[in-house]
C-alpha cells in the first residue's frame, strides 16, 4: 500500500510540473483547457491549432539559425558531450561536455533542447519575455535564469507569443508524411484532449532525420540524451517548430559564384572577362573584394594590349623577383615601354598591393604609351575634399583618370587616393577606359580641417572664421581633436583665420566648386565630412597592417607590420575605452575588434557625441557601430548601400588584430543573426 502511495504522489508531481495551466481572462478562448478532475488539464487539438497559427517569425529572430544548431550537433554527434547525458526531470540542462547550469550532469527533454540552442546564441532573455506574456506559462521551481526554456509546455506559449512558424499535427505519422521537417527544427509534442497513452508529459525534441519522413530525432528520453526514433504517443499533437527556409544561393554571374547579376560591378566583370582582359583568381571565383596587386594590374593592361611582342632594343628586365613569375611576359613589356618601373633596388614587387592613386597613375601611363595625354586641368582634383590626400607624383595621372571618366569618387565628394584598389574596381577601370563615363564631378560646399601649431600642437577651442568677398563671415569652434568643418559656402575666394589665447593663423583660402568654377553650391552633410575624416584615417591605419604595439611604445595609436598571435595571449594588442565600446563592455578599456571600432567612431564623432542603439538596418549610416553579440565582432559602417554594407575592421580571423577595409556584408546576412546584431549610432538624430 505504502510503495502505491508513493507511485501516486510522484504521478502527481510529475504532472505539475509538465503539465499547462488553465488561462483566464483574455485569453482563456486560446488556452482554455478541458480538466481531467483532481490531476490533469488537457488542453484541445483546436485550442493547439489555433495558438499556432498566422505565425511569421521564425526562430533566427532570436539569434540562432539552423547552420548554427547543425554545426554545433555535428560536432558531437559521435562524442559524449551530449550523448548519454542521464535524463532528469525539473529545471536540468547540463550535459556531460558542460555540468556547469546545475553543478553536476543531466539534463529532461526541454532542458537538452535549451541548452542548444542557449549555446547556438539564443536570447534567451527576449525568448523568456515572450513566453511570459502567456497566462499559461509555467516555471520550475528554480532560480535559475533560463528554467522556463526547460519546460515542454511553455514551448507552445513562446510560438504563439513569440509569433513563430509552426506546423501541427494530430499524429507522428501525420507530421513526418507531410514533407515539411528540415533538420534541425523543433518538434514539440503537446498532450491534447485526445490523448489516451500513460506518458503524461509534454517532450521537446530535435529532428534529426536526413530526409523529411525519416523518424529520427536527436532527445533526452527514456533516461538518457540519444539519437534515434520519436517516443510515439497516440493521439498527441506534433508540433514542428521551424528555422527560417535556407536562401536559394544566387545564380552564377559571368561564370563566377561571388558575382551576381545585381552587384554593381557584375557588368564590368563581364565585360573584362568577355574581352580576356582579367579572368578570375580560380575557374569559379573571381574575388572582387581582394585587393588588386601590381602584378595583376600590370597583366591586365598587357592583355589590354593584345599581349605584344617585346621590341627588339628592349633591355633585360632588371628586376630580381620576377624570375619565373607568371607576370614576368608582361612586367618585361611594361617595363620596356616605360607603362611601370619598379620600386627600386632591384625589385618589382609582383605581389604588393595597389592604391586608388597607384592604379590611375598606371592607367594614365598606359594611355600615354598609346596616344599620349590630352591637356590637364588639375582644378578639376579640387572639387574632391580629400584633395590633400593625393600624392604630388599622383596628381596628373589623378586628373587625367578623373577628367576622362576612368576614375570616380567614392560618394560624398570623397576621391579616396590612399585607398586599396579592389578587383571589382580594377575590371570598372577597364571597362571605363573603353567606355568612358560622363565626368561627374562631385559638389563641394563647405571647408573642413584641423588648427595647429608649427610643432603640430592641436588647438581644441579655436574660432575658425571664413570672410567672403562681400564681407559675409561664417564661424566655427574647433572640437578637441582641433578639427572644424564650415558648409553650405558660395564658391569664391575667402579669407580664413584661426585664433586662441594669443595664436593667430590668417591666410587665402579657395572654394572651388564645379568643373568651371560655376558656383553650383550644395550644404556638405555630417556624412560627407565623415567621409572625408575616414579618407584620412584609412592612411592611418593601412589596409593589411596590426592594430596593435608590438616592438612599438604603447599606444591606441600604434600600427604594426606584426600580427598578434592570440592563442598565446593579447599583450601586445592596443585597448581603447570609447562610447560606443561601452554599450557591450562598461567602464573599462577594450581590445581587437571592439576596441578598434570604439576609436574609429571616437575619431568620426568625438569622444562626447552620444550614442543610441538600433536593430534596423535599413536605417544604417556611415560611422555607425555594427556589433554582432553572438559572434562577438565589431565594425564600422564605411559605405551603406539599400542591401549591403562595406565596413572597416580588425582581428576578423579572430587572432592577429589585422586591420581591414573594405569588406562588403550583405543586408540579409547580418539579418541572419536576428536579436544578437545591435547597431550604434553616435547621429545626433
Amino acid at each position: 500500500m505504502k510503495k502505491r502511495l508513493l507511485s501516486g504522489l510522484l504521478a502527481l508531481c510529475l504532472l505539475a510540473f509538465c503539465l499547462p495551466v488553465t488561462g483566464q481572462g483574455a485569453e482563456a478562448s486560446l488556452e482554455e483547457g478541458v480538466e481531467k478532475p483532481g490531476v490533469d488539464v488537457k488542453i484541445p487539438i483546436e485550442t493547439v491549432r489555433a495558438r499556432c497559427a498566422g505565425g511569421t517569425d521564425y526562430l533566427d529572430k532570436y539569434g540562432v539559425t539552423r547552420e548554427m544548431l547543425l554545426a554545433e550537433l555535428s560536432a558531437h554527434e559521435k562524442d559524449n558531450y551530449y550523448l548519454g547525458t542521464p535524463q532528469k526531470s525539473g529545471d536540468w540542462q547540463s550535459p556531460k561536455g558542460d555540468p556547469s547550469y546545475n553543478g553536476s550532469i543531466g539534463m529532461n527533454c526541454a532542458g537538452f533542447v535549451s541548452y542548444v540552442l542557449r549555446k547556438c546564441g539564443l536570447d534567451a532573455a527576449a525568448a523568456i519575455r515572450d513566453i511570459r506574456k502567456s497566462p499559461s506559462a509555467g516555471r520550475w521551481n528554480s532560480s535559475r535564469p533560463y528554467n522556463e526554456l526547460a519546460k515542454a509546455s511553455n514551448y507552445l506559449s513562446w510560438i504563439q507569443y513569440g509569433k513563430l512558424v509552426a506546423h501541427v499535427y494530430e499524429s507522428q505519422s501525420a507530421m513526418l508524411k507531410d514533407g515539411k521537417c528540415e533538420k534541425g527544427d523543433l518538434v514539440l509534442r503537446f498532450w491534447t484532449d485526445k490523448f489516451t497513452g500513460n506518458d503524461y508529459d509534454n517532450h521537446m525534441m530535435i529532428f534529426w532525420g536526413d530526409s523529411p519522413g525519416e523518424n529520427k530525432v536527436w532527445q533526452n528520453a527514456e533516461g538518457r540524451n540519444h539519437i534515434g526514433p520519436m517516443v510515439n504517443t497516440p493521439a498527441s499533437a506534433y508540433i514542428l517548430i521551424k528555422f527560417a527556409p535556407k536562401v536559394p544561393e544566387p545564380e552564377p554571374f559571368a561564370g563566377f559564384t561571388d558575382v551576381r547579376e545585381e552587384d554593381w560591378f557584375a557588368q564590368p566583370v563581364l565585360f573584362v572577362k568577355e574581352n580576356g582582359y582579367m579572368r578570375g583568381e580560380t575557374e569559379t571565383a573571381f574575388r572582387p573584394q581582394n585587393t588588386v596587386t601590381r602584378a595583376q594590374l600590370v597583366q591586365a593592361l598587357y592583355n589590354m594590349e593584345g599581349k605584344p611582342a617585346l621590341p627588339e632594343e628592349a633591355e633585360p628586365l632588371p628586376f630580381t623577383d620576377m624570375e619565373g613569375h607568371w607576370a614576368l611576359e608582361a612586367v618585361s613589356w611594361a617595363y620596356a615601354e616605360g607603362v611601370s618601373e619598379g620600386i627600386g633596388d632591384d625589385a618589382f614587387d609582383p605581389e604588393g598591393t595597389l592604391t586608388r592613386e597607384q592604379a590611375a597613375v598606371l592607367f594614365s601611363r598606359f594611355k600615354a604609351y598609346k596616344e599620349g595625354l590630352p591637356s590637364l586641368n588639375l582644378n578639376w582634383l579640387n572639387s574632391f575634399i580629400d584633395r590633400a590626400s593625393i600624392s604630388s607624383w599622383a596628381e596628373e595621372g589623378i586628373a587625367w583618370a578623373v577628367q576622362e571618366g576612368v576614375l570616380s569618387g567614392r560618394g560624398g565628394a570623397v576621391l579616396d587616393p590612399q585607398g586599396r584598389c579592389i578587383r571589382a574596381e580594377l575590371a570598372q577601370l577597364i571597362q571605363n577606359y573603353y567606355e568612358p563615363r560622363e565626368t561627374e564631378l562631385p559638389v563641394r560646399g563647405g571647408v573642413y580641417g584641423t588648427v595647429q601649431e608649427d610643432s603640430g600642437k592641436v588647438l581644441p577651442g579655436a574660432v575658425v572664421t571664413l570672410t567672403g568677398e562681400s564681407g559675409a563671415r561664417r564661424t566655427a569652434r574647433t572640437d578637441s581633436r582641433g578639427e572644424y568643418g564650415i558648409y553650405g559656402l558660395d564658391p569664391g575666394v575667402y579669407q580664413a583665420s584661426a585664433a586662441k589665447d594669443g595664436y593667430v593663423e590668417a591666410g587665402p583660402v579657395e572654394i572651388y566648386i564645379g568643373q568651371d568654377g560655376a558656383a553650383l553650391q550644395q550644404d556638405f552633410t555630417l556624412e560627407d565630412a565623415l567621409l572625408a575624416k575616414l579618407a584620412a584615417l584609412r592612411q592611418k591605419f593601412p589596409h593589411g597592417k596590426y592594430w596593435n604595439h608590438k616592438g612599438v611604445p604603447a599606444s591606441w595609436e600604434a600600427v604594426t607590420s606584426t600580427p598578434c598571435s592570440h592563442w598565446t595571449g593579447a599583450s601586445w594588442c592596443n585597448s581603447y575605452t570609447g562610447k560606443s565600446g561601452q554599450v557591450f563592455v562598461s567602464n573599462q578599456p577594450a581590445i581587437q575588434c571592439l576596441g578598434f571600432a570604439s576609436m574609429i567612431s571616437d575619431q568620426l564623432f568625438g569622444k562626447d557625441a552620444p550614442v543610441r542603439t538600433f536593430q534596423d538596418f535599413d536605417k544604417l549610416r556611415v560611422g555607425d557601430h555594427i556589433r554582432l553579440t553572438y559572434a562577438v565582432h565589431s565594425m564600422i559602417v564605411i559605405e551603406k548601400g539599400p542591401d549591403y554594407v562595406k565596413v572597416v575592421e580588425v582581428n576578423r580571423d579572430f587572432s592577429s588584430c589585422k586591420i581591414e577595409w573594405d569588406r562588403r556584408i550583405e543586408k540579409q546576412d547580418l539579418e541572419k543573426f536576428g536579436s544578437t546584431v545591435r547597431y550604434v549610432t553616435r547621429y545626433p538624430d
